[in-house]
């Protein structure tokens, strides 16, 4: 009874040891691909419009963010993270290329920066 005892501890403790590397592998891919991706991002600024943005209208900040996602996604541009600032000086103007105010900052690919600079976003 013994030996096999000694045998089943064995294969437990060589079972843990796989789980172990397995998980330790699964982290450092996690880690390096995160990495990956910081360095190939970029954040990108525009500056709202009253009416003349692409994206349409909207209801509040989040709708924006989703209309937003939306045009960028139908484009083949990945949007990964949106910020609304509400820092800027409002237009007293009643055109619709009158600036609100509002400036969107979004966190894309490096390789979409030529498209977002044509759609009226600057770095």
């Amino acid at each position: 009874m013994e030996v096999w005892m000694r045998k089943d501890n064995s294969s437990m403790l060589k079972l843990k040891s796989k789980f172990s590397l397995i998980g330790s592998l699964l982290l450092i891919l996690f880690v390096f691909l995160q990495c990956a991706k910081t360095g190939k991002t970029k954040w990108v600024y525009y500056n709202q419009t009253q009416c003349a943005d692409k994206w349409g209208s909207y209801t509040n900040n989040e709708d924006l963010k989703i209309k937003i996602t939306e045009y960028f996604d139908s484009k083949g541009v990945d949007v990964y993270d949106i910020e609304i600032f509400s820092n800027g000086t409002p237009e007293a103007c009643l055109d619709c290329t009158c600036l609100t105010g509002k400036r969107i900052k979004l966190k894309i690919m490096k390789r979409d920066l030529d498209e977002l600079k044509e759609e009226g976003f600057y770095e």
